[in-house]
């Protein structure tokens, strides 16, 4: 058992769990067990000299351990030995943090600067501020640019109190507190004379503006990575607006990209009224892929034409990013401004980030026949390219119809197989749209082996449609009410159920029967050719025809190749014929 002295035991003590207080604690800095440790023993002198320095020396070596249990250590010690305890951490553990960061890469993410911040979180705020004003104070002008950038960060932790309290000791409501701060302190000296309440309220209200000198001195630090990370924490300070628009006006003219690319991220947050700088930011190469961040929360707060000229800049330095952000302001622009955002999407029509949200980018617009321009194939150079637009002319067959037809004979005339053979899908879903549409598949016959290829696999689709369609129609009304009824009794939920189990069926039933209608008005037609393509004196056709019929329409198939002596289509009919066993 440890030695207990109880001199200097805290009370909060009494209120936490032995166990908790020994895993949270002891555990991860000593060697004894939780057999032999009693709370009581877990004096400041203990603390100070047996599991500090243990803590200190694993901090020291990267103990991922032992800086995931700081922030915990930290609070516990703190909240029981208050200001007593905060020197002793500063003197060991902080120290030891500060140590390492001075080496640490603070521009990435950083384990130990996260140990070191949420440790400084765990600190209550009735002694937290001073600490952090008298920190910020050191490391402001500490030689090692590192500990200027972790000043820069902890300016953020800095806060005024939440209440402003009356020489009566009542509260304010929340939404008055600030704007009568100043004449509850006038009202209260001139009544009391008190001295001792001024400087209790400026210890209360002027926290923020005890640090903003020193903000504002490292937004101007020699080092580019402190004037950086002063503009990358604008988020978090409670400076007023005017503080934040100076430092980012003059970041315009910093000689550090890094320093300008942050500054142009930051705009859209923290202050999306600063056009200007936007524009240059944008109108820069370095800067503009940082700048087209911001540029959602600027339109939203300014307009679209403010920054217009400034984003065709943009986009030539950046395409796909800017082809990004015109999909992003799309819902938010104004209506009037469609205009202009349909100018920039048409200079950017040839890049897969916009080809690829094509359809979801027409939404917001009332007329879409703009957009037949988009799909043309004509203006794509790689396949790849085509493949996304003929996708998104998938998507626009309820919109655009039979119009789309020029574009599929486009798409199956193309260069490259693989395009060729994707147009068979949306010369499927055409037909089935509009069963007129197979006579222009029909015309493509005369272009070429290559297009008789995509009519002879869209023949199968076709009739692959019908198959599927015919097998898995529902039950009818009828027959189902029927046999369910006759099982339901005097159930009159479970009637309810059938009756609208039985109307979902029905409309169901109505979008089948539609489509065989669509199919069966082009049967005649798909036979004929399927006919022609069978007798057609390249060997490939017919091979290809016979091999979109075997499964999916046996009948026309024998019809059509029974009697083939093709080698191969021969083979084709022996692995497709019904398996039979003795």
């Amino acid at each position: 058992m440890l030695e207990i002295n109880n001199n200097d035991v805290p009370l909060l003590y009494r209120s936490i769990d032995e166990q908790r207080l020994f895993l949270d604690v002891c555990s991860p800095f000593s060697q004894f067990t939780f057999d032999s440790f009693d709370k009581n023993s877990l004096n400041l002198e203990f603390i100070s000299k047996s599991l500090i320095p243990k803590a200190t020396d694993k901090i020291l070596l990267f103990d991922s351990n032992t800086l995931k249990s700081l922030p915990t250590f930290v609070k516990v010690i703190i909240d029981n030995f208050g200001k007593s305890g905060l020197e002793i951490l500063n003197n060991s553990i902080f120290s030891a943090l500060e140590s390492l960061l001075i080496k640490t890469n603070l521009t990435k993410p950083s384990v130990i600067f996260d140990a070191y911040l949420q440790s400084i979180e765990s600190i209550s705020q009735n002694i937290r501020n001073e600490f952090l004003i008298e920190t910020i104070n050191q490391y402001s002008s500490n030689q090692e640019a590192n500990l200027r950038i972790v000043a820069t960060r902890l300016i953020t932790l800095v806060t005024n109190d939440d209440e402003a309290v009356t020489n009566e000791g009542k509260k304010l409501p929340e939404d008055s507190q600030k704007q009568s701060q100043e004449n509850i302190i006038i009202c209260e000296v001139v009544k009391n004379n008190d001295n001792s309440f001024i400087n209790k309220c400026r210890s209360k209200t002027n926290n923020i503006d005890r640090v903003k000198a020193n903000f504002v001195a490292l937004s101007l630090d020699r080092v580019p990575q402190v004037r950086a990370s002063v503009i990358s924490c604008l988020a978090g300070v409670k400076f007023n607006q005017s503080v934040i628009d100076s430092i980012l006006r003059s970041s315009v003219h910093d000689n550090a990209n890094s320093v300008q690319r942050a500054a142009a991220t930051m705009i859209g947050a923290v202050a999306p009224h600063l056009v200007e700088p936007l524009k240059t930011f944008l109108s820069h190469r370095e800067t503009a892929k940082a700048a087209l961040k911001s540029v959602k929360n600027v339109v939203i707060k300014n307009n679209f034409e403010c920054i217009y000229d400034a984003f065709q800049n943009a986009m030539k330095f950046q395409p796909e990013n800017s082809c990004a952000v015109i999909l992003n302001i799309s819902r938010v622009i104004q209506k009037e401004e469609h205009r202009l955002l349909l100018e920039c999407a048409m200079q950017l029509k040839g890049h897969l980030t916009l080809i690829n949200y094509l359809f979801k980018f027409s939404d917001v617009f009332e007329n879409k026949d703009i957009f037949l321009e988009f799909l043309d194939p004509n203006n794509a150079k790689k396949w790849r390219t085509r493949i996304a637009l003929m996708k998104q002319t998938i998507l626009f067959i309820p919109v655009f119809h039979e119009r789309l037809i020029t574009i599929a004979k486009c798409f199956s005339r193309d260069d490259v197989a693989i395009v060729r053979d994707c147009s068979v899908e949306l010369w499927t879903r055409l037909i089935l749209d509009n069963p007129n549409c197979f006579e222009s598949l029909i015309e493509i016959i005369d272009d070429g082996f290559h297009q008789k290829i995509v009519v002879c696999k869209t023949i199968g689709k076709i009739l692959y449609h019908k198959q599927n369609t015919t097998t898995n129609q529902p039950i009818t009304n009828d027959s189902q009410s029927n046999t369910e009824n006759s099982n339901l009794g005097n159930n009159q939920e479970k009637i309810q159920e059938n009756n609208n189990s039985n109307e979902s069926n029905s409309e169901f039933s109505n979008e089948n029967n539609i489509e065989n209608n669509i199919i069966y008005e082009n049967e005649n037609k798909v036979t004929v050719i399927a006919k022609k393509m069978s007798e057609d004196p390249v060997a490939n056709v017919r091979l290809c025809m016979a091999r979109n019929l075997v499964s999916v329409a046996p009948e026309i198939f024998h019809d059509l190749f029974g009697e083939s002596k093709d080698p191969e289509i021969i083979a084709l009919m022996e692995e497709n014929a019904p398996k039979t066993f003795e």
